[in-house]
């Protein structure tokens, strides 16, 4: 009795499906030719699309645009049982399949190569209250001021005939809120389509993306959130957010969906860092989505992403698609004090490349499905670089993307200085609408006996932290701010259904735990929500970042100033030797300073000094080795000075 038993219970042990063995995962399949198909650019393309490529000079047929064969996806369908994603731009798709399955896949002799879809832990958010409190009013005012957006709004400038794309989580509130009455009033809102359920219909979910929206689009009782409420839009749904995980193959679909309808712009507030890949990896080559936003940028759109709020976390710099060379990363400064907030991911690229290109402000005004309110994270300070970047084209059609692209730097408060916290500083409108202005020189560099001196000409300024001539920007005693909560919460816009989880700015996973009782999968919630695996370790040893600090009252953020990335970060800072002679309206009682090597340009530390209460400004001379170059921003001017 005892042996049949045994018996039967081996039998059922095999019967059961192995799902270890035999569990199915995701792949990219990358074919060979698309020889013998057919392509219609006339049918394929919106006329949108047509006549962004006609006055961009850009082919109407591309080999990238043109379809994937079908007898080759009928083929892989044949041993898979299913199709995902097709990409044309890399004539690949993507299918489900176990070991045995992919093996033969692999075999077909159309097959170049095979991928793994790599996975990233995501987030899981009437009627609309129309309120805007004092503080909240304040910083929606704050900012858009802080590009000068009177230079557009006397123009009339407002993003009129410039097509957005937003990639997203989700638009709730999108179809219903008076927030965007204007658009649906005016028949905007050109397409959508959500990738993960494979529908049209987007208005659900994560509230990140209706946030986003308000930040460029947004106007409440006449009250503008955003830069361009005059555009279009195509929204498209491409992260998952009541379910473990989402993929990055999405936002490819969605990238070329956005080419077809005819987007001059993409905004995007999503990266993909931890969990997938390692810092090394950030090169602007390596991943898929990378390539796919260095693609678009060569068919005539302008892709904006968000840096990542990983600046205070052991990642800490940009991810991917912001390490593109051909994209615009946004990273995020304090509407406070002008610098760096602190979540803002730094740069440079892994190659050492300059980023993040541009900022804005992190903590922003904006708005869910309910409600008007404050938020946090770079999400947030791309959308508002977009807003801005719409007015420009609208004002500069003659630009393709990628001179609107050199041109927006260009307008950066602080150009022609940079560093990897600021990138160029925050656009201004006044770079594109008023003639250049000449700016007479804000300091000057000393010879001492034990320190270069870097000395004001106008020291002891009375103004609070913005020094704005037009007013469009407020000193700081009009604007109240409760010190350290950007600490207590990055982002609550997720969970407005739950209170408690707006005060707290993380939420653990407690269904994994190991023996020691530590969280395997411990999901902290940024503006993108991108997961942190408490079990990741990194393979590289690399400080904090490079040497940067925010100096002003014997302060140092950070006392690590060993260099970055072992010493492979370059960055050619030849360019930049000759004095500014262009002033705009965004200025600040702060000095911005970098110190870059002359045997591999690298910047080898760069700082913020609070010049409020003090005439001048020492570096040491033991800390400068020879050739080095320090160049210096303050109050609109810049000039360096050769060691």
């Amino acid at each position: 009795m005892i042996n049949r038993l045994f018996g039967f219970l081996l039998l059922m042990l095999f019967l059961i499906p192995s799902t270890g063995l035999q569990a199915q995962k995701r792949y990219w399949i990358f074919l060979s030719d698309k020889d013998g198909v057919a392509f219609d650019p006339y049918q394929y393309f919106d006329p949108a699309a047509i006549q962004n490529r006609l006055v961009k000079q850009i082919p109407l047929v591309q080999f990238s645009d043109m379809p994937l064969r079908q007898d080759y996806l009928d083929g892989i369908q044949s041993i898979s049982g299913n199709l995902g994603t097709v990409s044309r731009w890399f004539n690949a798709v993507s299918v489900k399949a176990d070991m045995s399955e992919l093996r033969k896949i692999s075999n077909l002799p159309y097959v170049l190569d095979v991928r793994e879809v790599l996975m990233v832990s995501r987030e899981t958010e009437e009627d609309f209250d129309p309120e805007i409190d004092y503080e909240v009013d304040q910083l929606r005012s704050l900012q858009i001021n802080a590009f000068g957006i009177k230079h557009f709004e006397e123009m009339g400038i407002d993003g009129t005939g410039v097509r957005i794309a937003v990639f997203d989580g989700g638009f709730p509130g999108v179809d219903t809120s008076p927030m965007f009455q204007h658009l649906r009033d005016s028949g905007r809102i050109i397409a959508t389509w959500d990738f993960v359920k494979d529908k049209e219909f987007v208005y659900d979910y994560s509230s990140h993306g209706t946030s986003v929206m308000t930040c460029i689009a947004g106007v409440m009782e006449d009250k503008k959130f955003g830069l361009a409420p005059g555009a279009e839009f195509l929204l498209a749904r491409t992260e998952v957010t009541r379910e473990v995980f989402s993929e990055e193959e999405n936002w490819l679909a969605a990238v070329e969906w956005a080419d077809k309808n005819g987007a001059d712009i993409i905004s995007s507030s999503l990266g993909y860092t931890f969990k997938r890949y390692f810092p090394r990896q950030m090169d602007g080559q390596t991943t898929l989505v990378t390539r796919s936003a260095n693609l678009a940028a060569s068919k005539g759109m302008l892709v904006i992403n968000a840096a990542g709020n990983d600046g205070d976390k052991k990642w800490q710099v940009i991810g991917a698609p912001a390490d593109a060379d051909s994209v615009l990363t946004i990273g995020g400064v304090s509407p406070d004090n002008g610098y760096h907030i602190d979540f803002s991911s730094y740069g440079p690229t892994f190659d050492g490349r300059l980023k993040p290109n541009l900022v804005a402000f992190g903590k922003v005004a904006t708005s869910n499905q309910k409600k008007v309110k404050q938020a946090y994270g770079t999400s947030f300070a791309t959308p508002l670089v977009s807003g801005f970047a719409a007015c420009v084209m609208q004002i500069r059609p003659e630009m393709n993307n990628m001179e609107v692209f050199r041109e927006l730097e260009k307008s950066g408060h602080l150009y022609p200085y940079f560093d990897y916290a600021h990138g160029y500083g925050v656009p201004q409108a006044a770079y594109f609408t008023q003639e250049s202005l000449e700016v007479s020189p804000t300091f000057e560099f000393v010879d001492g006996e034990f320190d270069l001196i870097i000395r004001p000409l106008n020291p002891n300024s009375d103004e609070f932290f913005w020094n704005e001539e037009d007013s469009s920007l407020m000193s700081g005693d009009d604007y109240s701010y409760e010190p350290g909560l950007e600490e207590q919460i990055l982002d609550t816009v997720f969970y407005e259904d739950s209170e408690w989880l707006e005060e707290s700015a993380w939420v653990e996973d407690t269904a994994w735990v190991d023996e020691n009782g530590w969280a395997m999968d411990t999901v902290w919630v940024d503006e993108t929500d991108w997961g942190m695996d408490s079990t990741w370790v990194d393979e590289t040893v690399w400080a904090a970042d490079t040497a940067w600090a925010v100096e002003g009252d014997n302060e140092d953020m950070f006392a690590n100033e060993e260099d970055f990335f072992n010493g492979e970060s370059f960055f050619d800072d030849s360019q930049f030797n000759e004095n500014s002679t262009d002033r705009y309206d965004l200025d600040t009682n702060y000095l911005y300073y970098r110190i870059v090597g002359e045997e591999d340009e690298k910047i080898r530390r760069y700082a913020v000094v609070n010049m409020q209460f003090t005439d001048e400004f020492l570096i040491p001379w033991d800390d400068l080795e020879n050739g080095d170059r320090v160049t210096v921003h303050y109050q609109g001017y810049t000039s360096s000075f050769q060691y």
